[in-house]
Parts: structure tokens; C-alpha cells; sequence
């Protein structure tokens, strides 16, 4: 149990400071479309953890783009989704990584199988190339620095600063 503002980083542990999951949790929620969309996602670390740089980085070389694992094996590869890709949400105690997807009704068991064996792939590090590495930093600067030509995007970053940080900037 956690009392409000005690610190929820994991201080290096795998379960980043968070009770761990006795079962899966699903909500499903039916729609008469052509399509399903999906959420898939696992607890992970806040926006104050050190390891928030690398997670940006996993989450790009698993589907932050047009070259991530889940593009190319969901969306290129298998022709399973309309969209295909990872994110991360930080909060200040806690944090989600994820994948979102839109696939076609008779493929979402398929779809979430493959997702879930991409993220367990990626996870283990064995297929994850320093080049890989590389492309995913440069390509964060690179948007980053796109980013921050927005005045929306720059007024949100120097808000989020100023209330979460407390650094004005």
C-alpha cells in the first residue's frame, strides 16, 4: 500500500515499485464497426525515473515509427492492422508503456499474440542492435527538436516544467 506522495520508483527493481499484476485485466468494450482497436499495456516507470530515457528509446524501437518492430510485423509483414504502435505515459508516481493497435475483427486474437510476443522479443534484448539504438536516439532528437518548433507543443513543455518541476524555464 502507498500513501499519497510516497515515492513509487523502483529504485532498480523490475517491478518499478508497483504491486504486481496477479491477472491479467481485460475490459472489452463491443461496437458495431469494421474495425477493433486495441490497448495493450504494462505499468512502468515515472517521469522523475532515470530509466524513462531508456523506455523512450524501447518504445520507439517498438513502435515509435514507420521502422518499429510493431509497424513492420503488425501492419507491413502480417497485414493484421490498419496502425500499429508503442507509446509510454509518465505521471509523476507511476507510468504506462504500451501499444495501441486497429486491426480487422477477425484478427485481433492473432494481433494481440503477435503484439505480446514483439514486446516479450524486444524485452529480451536479443534482436535489439546498437545501430537499432542509434536510429531510435537520433530519431528522438530529430523530433524532438521538430517538436519544439510548435508553440503549442513548446507552451505545454514550459508548462509541464514549471507545475511538475517546479523549474521555470
Amino acid at each position: 500500500a502507498f500513501s499519497k506522495g510516497e515515492e513509487r520508483t523502483g529504485g532498480g527493481q523490475q517491478s518499478f515499485g508497483l504491486p504486481e499484476q496477479q491477472s491479467p485485466r481485460v475490459h472489452v468494450f463491443r461496437k458495431d464497426t469494421e474495425q477493433a482497436h486495441f490497448f495493450l499495456g504494462y505499468p512502468s516507470v515515472s517521469r522523475k525515473d532515470p530509466a524513462r530515457w531508456a523506455q523512450s528509446i524501447f518504445a520507439t524501437l517498438l513502435g515509435g515509427n514507420s521502422s518499429s518492430r510493431l509497424f513492420n510485423e503488425i501492419r507491413e509483414k502480417r497485414g493484421l492492422a490498419y496502425y500499429a504502435y508503442a507509446s509510454m505515459d509518465l505521471y509523476h508516481d507511476a507510468g504506462s508503456l504500451y501499444a495501441l493497435e486497429g486491426v480487422a475483427i477477425g484478427k485481433v486474437e492473432e494481433a494481440i499474440k503477435v503484439t505480446l510476443d514483439e514486446f516479450a522479443l524486444a524485452a529480451s534484448g536479443k534482436t535489439i542492435t546498437d545501430k537499432a539504438v542509434a536510429a531510435a536516439e537520433e530519431y528522438l532528437i530529430c523530433k524532438t527538436t521538430l517538436d519544439l518548433e510548435d508553440s503549442a507543443i513548446m507552451a505545454s513543455f514550459v508548462v509541464r516544467k514549471a507545475l511538475l518541476d517546479g523549474k521555470a524555464e
